[in-house]
């Protein structure tokens, strides 16, 4: 095995050196001498001390023998040889926790292995909870790294000098992550397949720590690609139905294949879920989000698209409410907004229960930010739906005449009967409900109702007149918002229903190019 004079002075860190080494001095060295050759250190005595050099790079060890430096410059090569075969010896057999185990007399600091999907594979066990920091108890107790862990990673990690790449430095700036750590990415097949980490806890890490890494990560590369290839397997179950999703069409026997291996029908009953950022900060974590995410809903099928994620569950196969709750939990604590679509009973509806889910999450982010369970139904803005299918104008025309005068009447007065009489309507007509809802007393209530309909004509028996007067209500509100009419403003009566037509008319042709672009 090749040293670095780093990888010598972090092996003799215990005896009183004196240490004189470049940043970029490289691992070339295959073993002591007593005379100079090349990639090698040569070894001669200083007074009552040793001096190991090469190049200009020195390590001074006081008060010892020539003969005892020698020997102890030859055990430093001999051990690290012992390691680099105890290592192989480990990996064939698949044993991590030797590995990260036997690693530590290296780094003398935790150190920790993790797959390509965040994963704990193991960690060094000479340490107990409450000698290490929040993350550490974190990755004990739950074998995975947190959202929190990965987000101050990302966000503080500074690249190694140019001669220890592909390693990462993070200094700490919080208690969440007590100590600075070096970590290494596994690469291979341009892909991610682990990471390893060693905290800065016993001794301050350098260059010969990040060499001794990379070479640890070079061995484990082709293990660790064969302890990943199922993922490769999901990858194609992905991209299945990911042209499921986008309305493409699939191969009938890959189709037979990958249901048959889900154990899912066509005509089982399916939902759609869909999770999006709310900060453009946390995009950063999308990756691993989607493993976490597998990870947690196996009997769904996740698949990402950019920073946003869609759930397809079989709700025949699985029941709807333990993932939902789970997806609310998962939503409210990693600070994402979740939709959720209606139930079908056919696979190829997928495409119309995204466009669903996308829907209720738009319209309900307007006009409420934080839903009341977490999670934005396509039922509740379906009514809107049903209406944006139809241009505002020509639907405009067909309101009831009641609703009509009530919504011009909150535009062009200093009263708002339009709002009252809409929450009345949508509450059942229930007096308490409806008072609670606008925040008033039940008396103001009752008196506001009857000013309206002492000016309104409606047979509050003909259950017919009363579900068209709250359908034309819902529409009139609706175009309110679409045309961003301000709620406050109060507006001239004669100008303000040409206004409303030009607005309407200008949404109109914005969906139309929208919809044929």
């Amino acid at each position: 095995m090749l040293l670095s004079m780093w990888m010598i002075a972090n092996r003799l860190s215990s005896f009183d050196l004196q240490i004189h080494i470049k940043n970029d001095a490289r691992p070339v060295l295959k073993s002591p001498r007593l005379a100079y050759a090349t990639d090698c250190v040569m070894v001669y005595p200083d007074g009552n001390d040793v001096v190991y050099i090469h190049e200009d790079d020195t390590i001074r060890v006081k008060n010892i023998s020539l003969t005892m430096g020698f020997e102890l410059i030859q055990s430093v090569f001999d051990f690290y040889d012992e390691w680099l075969n105890t290592l192989r010896n480990n990996l064939r057999g698949g044993n991590y926790e030797r590995i990260i185990n036997s690693s530590w007399m290296i780094f003398h600091n935790p150190l920790v292995l993790l797959n390509g999907q965040f994963q704990v594979l193991a960690m060094s066990d000479q340490y107990v909870d409450g000698e290490m920091d929040e993350e550490w108890r974190y990755l004990s107790h739950n074998h995975y790294v947190s959202f929190e862990s990965i987000k101050l990673r990302r966000k503080h990690r500074t690249q190694a000098p140019e001669e220890v790449k592909p390693c990462y430095y993070l200094k700490s700036e919080n208690n969440y992550l007590h100590y600075n750590s070096l970590s290494c990415v596994i690469w291979a097949k341009d892909r991610i397949y682990g990471r390893i980490i060693v905290l800065e806890k016993e001794r301050y890490l350098n260059t010969g720590d990040a060499q001794l890494l990379t070479i640890l990560a070079d061995e484990l590369k082709t293990t660790l690609t064969e302890y990943n290839s199922a993922a490769d397997d999901d990858a194609k179950h992905i991209d299945f139905f990911s042209n499921i999703l986008e309305g493409k069409g699939v191969d009938e026997n890959c189709q037979k294949l990958i249901l048959k291996l889900w154990n899912w029908r066509l005509d089982d009953r399916y939902c759609l879920f869909y999770l999006r950022f709310r900060n453009a900060e946390d995009k950063m974590i999308a990756g691993p989000m989607g493993d976490v995410l597998r990870r947690q809903f196996p009997d769904c099928c996740v698949i990402r698209k950019e920073s946003a994620f869609y759930i397809i569950q079989n709700i025949t196969r699985a029941p709807l409410e333990i993932t939902k709750g789970r997806l609310c939990g998962i939503a409210k604590e990693q600070n994402l907004f979740l939709s959720e679509s209606l139930a079908f009973p056919m696979l190829d509806a997928i495409p119309y229960l995204k466009d669903q889910a996308a829907y209720a999450m738009d319209n309900g982010r307007k006009t409420e930010p934080d839903p009341a369970d977490g999670c934005y139904l396509f039922e509740t803005y379906a009514t809107d739906c049903f209406i944006e299918r139809i241009a505002l104008k020509d639907i405009f025309f067909g309101v009831h005449p009641v609703a009509l005068d009530l919504w011009i009447r909150s535009h062009t007065t200093r009263h708002n009967p339009f709002k009252t009489y809409l929450c009345y309507l949508e509450n059942n007509r229930s007096l308490v409900r409806t008072a609670d809802k606008l925040f008033i007393h039940r008396n103001t209530l009752v008196y506001r109702l009857q000013k309206i309909e002492d000016h309104i004509s409606l047979d509050r028996e003909n259950y017919r007149d009363v579900d068209y007067l709250k359908l034309s209500m819902n529409i009139l509100a609706l175009i309110e918002r679409r045309i961003d009419l301000p709620p406050d403003r109060k507006m001239n009566s004669e100008e303000f229903l040409p206004y409303v037509l030009a607005r309407m008319q200008q949404w109109d042709k914005k969906v139309k190019d929208e919809r044929y672009s």
